[in-house]
């Protein structure tokens, strides 16, 4: 875990030495995981988290831009089981690789941008009711896959120093270590930025 912490501080920092723009951003997270049992999909709800995190800009052309960052994110489900409502939370470091589209419209930028993601498991937990149990990582029956990755698309726009976005990213693995069930993550983010 520590190695794979360091990695991603690494490669964020050599990432942002060469951005052309670096901020902080921060924002609401609704998660709502696509969740199997036995093949049969099982009803989801909203998790409420949030984000957390710095972020780049980098060039590529004149509308073009790559960006990246390092955020920590929080993802999940709620599970409707017949009259108990089960909320599974999982915790990430997540690694986002956009491609963003930016089109100045006179001291408003529009953007939309699109990528892969890559996160890192910090920490999980069931609760059902009172009870609270936490979920390890690792190849268990049981356990979660630490690594997630996924798809990311996205909206927004820039206001000076300012930006106001809203992303939706799709998880593609099966993060759980159980023949029975599945969860895949899948959480639509509503962001505040700031660009130093």
């Amino acid at each position: 875990m520590k190695k794979l912490f360091f990695t991603f501080i690494i490669s964020l920092a050599v990432l942002s030495a060469g951005a052309q723009k670096f901020g902080v951003k921060a924002g609401l997270n609704f998660a709502n995981g696509d969740y199997e049992f036995n093949n049969a999909s099982l009803s989801t709800s909203n998790l409420t988290g949030f984000q957390l995190g710095v972020v780049g800009d980098f060039p590529v052309s004149q509308d073009l831009y790559f960006n990246t960052g390092l955020l920590y994110s929080t993802k999940g489900t709620t599970l409707d089981v017949g009259a108990v409502e089960v909320k599974i939370h999982v915790n990430y470091l997540e690694l986002p690789l956009n491609m963003a589209f930016k089109h100045d419209l006179g001291g408003v930028t529009f953007f939309a941008q699109a990528g892969p993601y890559l996160a890192a498991g910090i920490s999980a937990k069931g609760k059902s009711g009172s009870e609270e149990e936490d979920i390890e990582f690792g190849d268990g029956d049981g356990e979660y896959k630490r690594i997630d990755f996924g798809l990311n698309v996205g909206t927004g726009v820039e206001i000076n120093a300012i930006q106001v976005g809203i992303n939706y990213g799709l998880g593609l693995v099966d993060v759980e270590q159980d023949a029975d069930s599945k969860l895949k993550n899948g959480v639509l983010s509503f962001t505040l930025g700031y660009f130093f």
